[in-house]
């Protein structure tokens, strides 16, 4: 291991994150394998919670506004974006929706205001289907569109990943492969994971799931997961291959693409 690394790891391992919710709001876009569907699952502070207490955002490096809703699927993600910015932590979010032009340059100007403050705003398009989209999310944005998120992303230079999460048992690792393939060029992270299942209604059979402590929940609960054999391994040959990073924590893609932006801004005054 070289001294970079380790000292990379450090101070991953020192950073906090804190998820958040948006009060009276659902995700509208029904996916099968939702977490915040799930009859166990309890729901995380306010963004209203933390504006009204600061203290609760102590030590706190990295903020999900809308840990278990779409935030582009919202009204007004841009409000929620800029109220969040304004606390002074990096942002993370995740999205299945359709972005437009003129919502990703708007999105440009959050993320640029971060990095004045040496934060970031990172948007993560997930994908957990080429194919079965209309099954599996039947009412998110499609293949194409998503795709398209990214393009535009890159063109703005906003930091992105592809979200792999969860990587579903029943798509097959060659699909998961060809969709790597499709971003190639358009980001330069990948995340990963596996699938976590309702406790009541699990979509695979409880015999095939083994039991994890899920860290970021309220009281951190053990949740049945389901891990599809070999498909991270593979997907990370896949990736690997292109030329592209895969990761298992989000807070390791944050601090990788906040290095990746402190070496470009320094390239680019130099």
């Amino acid at each position: 291991m070289t001294a970079n690394w380790c000292a990379a790891m450090v101070e991953l391992m020192a950073t906090r994150r804190i998820l958040l919710t948006l009060a009276d709001t659902r995700c509208p876009f029904g996916c099968q394998y939702c977490f915040a569907e799930f009859s166990q699952y309890e729901r995380p502070l306010t963004l209203e919670d933390v504006e009204h207490t600061p203290n609760l955002l102590e030590d706190a490096d990295v903020i999900y506004p809308a840990c278990d809703v779409d935030l582009f699927a919202t009204r007004r993600p841009l409000d929620i974006l800029r109220r969040t910015a304004a606390l002074g932590r990096s942002i993370s979010v995740s999205t299945k929706a359709t972005l437009s032009h003129q919502l990703v340059t708007k999105l440009a100007e959050v993320a640029q205001e971060l990095e004045s403050r040496e934060r970031i705003l990172k948007v993560g398009i997930s994908i957990s289907t080429k194919y079965s989209c209309g099954r599996i999310e039947p009412r998110a944005a499609n293949y194409s569109a998503r795709i398209e998120n990214l393009r535009l992303l890159r063109r703005a230079a906003i930091p992105n990943c592809l979200v792999l999460k969860p990587l579903l048992f029943d798509v097959p690792v060659e699909e998961y492969c060809e969709i790597i393939s499709d971003v190639a060029g358009l980001t330069e992270c990948i995340l990963i994971g596996d699938e976590y299942l309702d406790i009541s209604n699990p979509r695979i059979s409880p015999g095939t799931a083994t039991q994890r402590a899920v860290t970021w929940v309220v009281n951190k609960p053990s949740w049945p997961v389901s891990s599809a054999p070999g498909h991270a391994e593979r997907i990370q040959m896949c990736a690997e291959g292109l030329g592209l990073r895969v990761f298992e924590s989000d807070l390791a893609v944050m601090a990788a693409l906040k290095d990746s932006r402190t070496a470009e801004m320094s390239l680019s005054t130099a």
